[in-house]
Parts: structure tokens; C-alpha cells; sequence
């Protein structure tokens, strides 16, 4: 603020058809574009913008082109809430330092390319609650240690690389990163929704096996806030089946079972029968099948009697069975839900 506690530069409300353009300026005090119509682009590349609490306010500002603030250092918030940037928004090298605070805010902006590149001195928080975009280049390996970033609500058709100094980004350090940096109302704290957004947009540009590995991640994280219990439950679908997305390894637990059991019952067997004028010929492989898969009757499972560790190894294929069918039917709904319009 100035002297008399306005800002250095109002222009609220203001029309412009051609631009603004405020390159390698300097702002001590704040400047206000809340609700400003502009044809052209608004740059502030290269510029200090600082106020006592904020350095840019731009609410509901409406900007036809590009949004540019690259190499801007702003010390104060930067308030773009509710911003309708019809071209590209650029926050590249930009220092954003609000300690303790929220630095950048773009709650229920729309922007078409955003790029979102803070430097790394920048102190804040990061809100891009209820956003929407076409498209966001971002740098997670080198994200600044000192800002969390609010992703709850945010939308977006895919991530992109828009510039040639960026390796392209692996989904499990992305991953990390989102556990890491991840904030509601400034608290660190875990929603499933920011991942579900990821797996969407992966699966939009053909990587279905990262968007899998993304669902699997948030599930094995959601559990782990639903108790002990939930821990335990949660661990046991991830070993299984992968939560719904990892069907092979459902399988493999199911051919290495059928595979123990057969391999048991034919060295122990055959079992005593129940009905002995009634009993099937002992077969090994099926008995164990008839074990394993529930609701499914072969006919043998009620015709031998297995008693000591053969009961006990049994028992371990019947409970094994009902475990890997009800992961299944756990991961298959949450697939179908997943997948209905």
C-alpha cells in the first residue's frame, strides 16, 4: 500500500482492447485489476510486484489472449480468482513468496495451456481449487521445497510438456510428489479426487497402465485413513488383485492355490469318503478346484473328508477362495463404476 493505504495501481473494472503490458516494472505497494476486461494479452514478465500481504490482485479478471508472468518475482499473494484467461496462462521461474500463507491463488480460474513452474525460493501455498484447464505443464521433480499445492476440484484434459528442458516427468515421482505437496485449506491432508483426475486424463492420452498404477495408489492411500481395519482390508485387495486393476495378479494367487493344493491332496491322498459307494474318483486337482472356487459344485468337496492338516489345508483353500472372489468382485464394481457414463 501507499502513504494513504491504496494500492499503487488500481484499474478495477477497467476495458482495454489491445493489452496490458507492464514488462520489467516494478510495483511496490500492490496492483488491483479485480474484474478487468481485456482484449489482447496482460504480460508482466520480468517484473517486482510486492505488497504488505498481496502484490497482485486480478479477480474475475477476463483476459481474451495469454496471461504472462515469467521471471516475475511477487512478494505478496497473487490473487487470480475466478480469471478467464482465453489463451495460455505462464508462471514460469516465477518467484511466489507468501510465507505461511497462500501465495497463488486460482480457485474456479479457466485457462487454456497453463504453465506452472514456480521458482524454487518461492514460500506459499498454491491453490488451484475448482480450476479448469485444457492443459498444465508442471515440474514435480522440482517443485519448491517450501510450497503445498491445493489440487481438490482441479480439472484438466491432459498434462503436457511445452518446453524442451523438461524430461518427461515419471508417474511414480509424480505420485510422491502429490502425497508430498498436497494441501486442503492449507493442511496437508489426502483426497482421492486430484488422483482420480490424473488416471482420467493418462487414460485420455493412451497411458492406461499409469492410470492404473495412479487408481492403485489412491486406493492403497485411501485405506490407510480408514483405521486398522481398513489397513488391513486395504493391503489384503492390493496384494490380491490390485484393487480391481491388476486382474492378472488375482490369477497368478489363484494358480499358485490350485497349484499348492493339488500338489498336497496328491501326496496325501487318497481321503477317506464320506459316501464310499457314492464317491467320485479321487482326484486331486479337482478336489482342490472344488475348494477353492465358492458357489461353484464339482461334486467332490462334499465326497472326501479331510481330517488333521489335510483339513487344515482345506480350510486355508476355502478361505483363500472367498478372499480372492470377494477382491474381485470389490475391484470388478469399482471398475464398472469407474467406467459408467
Amino acid at each position: 500500500m501507499t502513504a494513504s493505504g491504496e494500492p499503487a495501481l488500481r484499474a478495477s473494472r477497467v476495458q482495454v482492447e489491445q493489452g496490458i503490458f507492464g514488462y520489467k516494472s516494478t510495483v511496490e505497494g500492490g496492483l488491483v485489476l479485480n474484474h478487468a476486461r481485456v482484449g489482447g494479452p496482460v504480460t508482466l514478465n520480468d517484473s517486482h510486484l510486492s505488497g504488505p500481504s498481496w502484490a497482485l490482485k486480478a479477480n474475475d479478471l477476463a483476459c481474451a489472449a495469454h496471461l504472462g508472468m515469467q521471471d516475475v518475482v511477487a512478494r505478496g499473494a497473487v490473487h487470480l480468482l475466478g480469471a478467464r484467461i482465453g489463451g495460455s496462462l505462464v508462471l514460469l521461474n516465477t518467484t511466489l513468496q507468501n510465507p505461511g500463507d497462500w501465495s497463488l491463488l486460482l480457485i474456479d480460474a479457466e485457462a487454456g495451456l497453463v504453465t506452472l513452474r514456480p521458482a524454487a525460493d518461492s514460500a506459499g501455498s498454491v491453490s488451484l481449487r475448482d480450476a479448469r484447464f485444457k492443459s498444465i505443464t508442471d515440474d514435480p521433480p522440482n517443485w519448491p521445497e517450501n510450497c503445498r499445492i491445493e489440487l481438490t476440484g482441479l480439472t484438466y484434459q491432459r498434462l503436457t510438456r511445452r518446453s524442451t528442458d523438461l524430461a518427461p516427468c515419471p508417474i511414480a515421482t509424480r505420485l510422491e510428489w502429490m502425497k508430498r505437496c498436497s494441501t486442503t485449506a492449507g493442511r496437508r491432508a489426502f483426497s482421492p479426487a486430484p488422483y482420480t483426475q490424473l488416471a482420467t486424463a493418462l487414460r485420455a492420452d493412451g497411458m492406461d497402465r499409469e492410470a492404473r498404477e495412479v487408481q492403485r495408489f489412491k486406493e492403497r492411500h485411501r485405506h490407510r485413513t480408514l483405521g486398522p481395519l481398513g489397513l488391513l482390508w486395504g493391503a489384503l485387495q492390493d496384494a490380491t488383485f490390485g484393487f480391481g486393476y491388476r486382474p492378472a495378479l488375482a490369477l497368478a494367487w489363484v494358480t499358485a492355490l490350485l497349484c499348492a493344493g493339488t500338489a498336497h491332496f496328491a501326496l496325501a491322498g487318497p481321503l477317506r469318503a464320506i459316501k464310499k459307494d457314492e464317491a467320485p474318483t479321487w482326484d486331486p486337482f479337482l478336489f482342490s478346484l472344488d475348494l477353492l472356487v465358492p458357489l461353484v459344485d464339482l461334486g467332490h468337496e462334499k465326497a472326501w473328508d479331510p481330517t488333521g492338516w489335510n483339513k487344515a489345508v482345506a480350510l486355508a483353500l476355502i478361505v483363500g477362495g472367498w478372499v480372492l472372489v470377494t477382491a474381485v468382485v470389490a475391484g470388478a464394481a469399482r471398475v464398472l463404476t469407474r467406467n459408467a457414463p
